[in-house]
Protein backbone atom coordinates (compact mmCIF):
# COMPACT_ATOMS: atom_id res chain seq x y z
CA UNK A 1 0.00 0.00 0.00
CA UNK A 2 1.11 3.76 -0.51
CA UNK A 3 -0.57 7.03 -0.39
CA UNK A 4 -0.98 7.87 -3.82
CA UNK A 5 3.39 8.44 -4.19
CA UNK A 6 5.12 5.16 -5.46
CA UNK A 7 7.89 4.33 -8.19
CA UNK A 8 7.13 1.79 -11.01
CA UNK A 9 10.44 -0.17 -12.15
CA UNK A 10 10.31 -2.31 -15.32
CA UNK A 11 12.80 -4.13 -18.16
CA UNK A 12 11.93 -5.13 -21.43
CA UNK A 13 13.16 -7.98 -23.53
CA UNK A 14 13.56 -6.05 -26.44
CA UNK A 15 13.80 -2.48 -27.65
CA UNK A 16 10.97 -0.22 -29.03
CA UNK A 17 7.97 1.53 -28.56
CA UNK A 18 6.65 1.54 -25.26
CA UNK A 19 3.17 2.94 -23.62
CA UNK A 20 2.99 2.91 -18.97
CA UNK A 21 -0.64 3.11 -18.30
CA UNK A 22 -2.36 2.99 -15.32
CA UNK A 23 -5.94 2.22 -14.48
CA UNK A 24 -8.35 2.22 -11.91
CA UNK A 25 -10.28 -1.59 -11.49
CA UNK A 26 -13.45 -0.05 -13.97
CA UNK A 27 -10.74 -0.29 -16.73
CA UNK A 28 -10.44 3.56 -17.15
CA UNK A 29 -7.18 5.11 -18.29
CA UNK A 30 -6.30 7.42 -15.10
CA UNK A 31 -2.36 8.63 -16.21
CA UNK A 32 -0.12 7.88 -19.32
CA UNK A 33 3.11 7.68 -17.30
CA UNK A 34 5.54 7.27 -20.25
CA UNK A 35 5.54 6.74 -24.15
CA UNK A 36 8.98 6.36 -26.05
CA UNK A 37 11.48 4.07 -26.56
CA UNK A 38 12.78 1.61 -24.41
CA UNK A 39 16.09 -0.09 -24.66
CA UNK A 40 16.49 -3.72 -23.87
CA UNK A 41 17.85 -5.08 -20.16
CA UNK A 42 17.86 -1.13 -19.02
CA UNK A 43 15.61 -0.50 -15.53
CA UNK A 44 13.83 1.90 -16.32
CA UNK A 45 12.19 4.01 -13.07
CA UNK A 46 8.71 5.80 -13.16
CA UNK A 47 7.82 7.89 -10.70
CA UNK A 48 3.72 8.50 -9.97
CA UNK A 49 2.40 11.36 -7.58
CA UNK A 50 -1.27 10.93 -7.72
CA UNK A 51 -2.21 11.64 -4.12
CA UNK A 52 -5.41 12.77 -5.50
CA UNK A 53 -6.63 9.06 -6.20
CA UNK A 54 -8.95 7.56 -3.75
CA UNK A 55 -8.05 4.42 -1.90
CA UNK A 56 -8.40 1.45 -4.06
CA UNK A 57 -6.88 -1.06 -6.18
CA UNK A 58 -5.20 -0.07 -9.32
CA UNK A 59 -3.40 -1.42 -11.95
CA UNK A 60 -0.40 -0.76 -13.90
CA UNK A 61 0.25 -1.90 -18.06
CA UNK A 62 3.51 -1.63 -20.46
CA UNK A 63 2.40 -2.05 -23.68
CA UNK A 64 4.88 -3.13 -26.82
CA UNK A 65 4.72 -4.50 -30.29
CA UNK A 66 5.45 -7.98 -28.79
CA UNK A 67 4.92 -7.92 -25.01
CA UNK A 68 2.51 -6.69 -22.38
CA UNK A 69 3.16 -6.43 -18.98
CA UNK A 70 0.98 -5.59 -15.80
CA UNK A 71 1.32 -5.12 -12.31
CA UNK A 72 -0.90 -3.19 -9.10
CA UNK A 73 -0.85 -1.41 -6.42
CA UNK A 74 -3.16 -0.16 -3.74
CA UNK A 75 -3.99 3.30 -2.48
CA UNK A 76 -4.58 3.49 1.22
CA UNK A 77 -4.49 6.78 2.97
Amino acid sequence: PNEGITSISFETATSGDAVVEVFDMNGRIIDELYSGFVISETTYKLDMNRQDLPNGVYLYRLTKSDEIMMGKFIISK
